[in-house]
């Protein structure tokens, strides 16, 4: 299968070329062949507007931001596409540690923040793949640096993946610690790089 990519940087277009049948072969088989190779191309192209932010991950992550997240209805980020993949995660000591990656992110509210934990370690996050946890004891506006903990998860679980992902107002503090993060994250920007445990 031959994919134009036009102008891409170099290394975009090798992840392309390696990763595109994968991930249009998934997309076919959940939403059928024109709209899988639809949704294919839609996300590919979203990842190439935030390539410079995206290039540092792995394969399986760069896969799960090509895929498309559904809606039911159109939900615009109230936040610049710059917060996308702005902080860096990590996990060290029994917490969780946020640092800036040099972007122009304004403050975000801890009620619309949440730690999502993906179970299967995929990035493909459907119901019951992934949990959320709200972030406890930092304070109401948060900017990098800062770190948390949080109740529920003692340490980060092998295969596991954890990211922080911003929600849209309507779902600002609504999410239980351990809830299914599906709803939640449909609805969101990924504002962290991936932990992978």
């Amino acid at each position: 299968m031959t994919h134009e990519i036009g102008t891409a940087p170099p290394d975009f277009a090798e992840f392309y070329r390696a990763e595109a049948a994968r991930v249009q072969h998934a997309m076919r088989a959940f939403a059928g062949r024109e709209l899988g190779a639809e949704a294919t191309a839609e996300g590919f192209a979203r990842m190439l507007e935030r390539w410079d932010r995206l290039r540092e991950l792995g394969p399986a992550q760069r896969r799960a931001y090509a895929l498309p997240v559904e809606t039911e209805e159109p939900t615009p980020s109230d936040l610049p596409s710059s917060c996308a993949g702005a902080w860096k995660l990590t996990y060290a000591g029994g917490q969780f540690s946020v640092g800036d990656r040099g972007s122009a992110c304004p403050a975000l509210r801890r009620d619309r923040l949440l730690l999502m934990e993906d179970v299967s370690g995929n990035g493909l996050i459907g119901p019951g793949a992934a949990k959320v946890w709200p972030l406890q004891d930092v304070p109401d506006s948060l900017t990098p640096p800062f770190a948390f903990r949080v109740a529920g998860i003692p340490a980060t679980t092998p295969g596991h993946t954890y990211e922080l992902i911003h929600v849209r107002a309507a779902d600002a503090g609504k999410a239980t610690a351990g809830a299914d993060a599906y709803e939640f994250y449909k609805h969101s920007m990924t504002i962290s790089l991936t932990v992978v445990a």
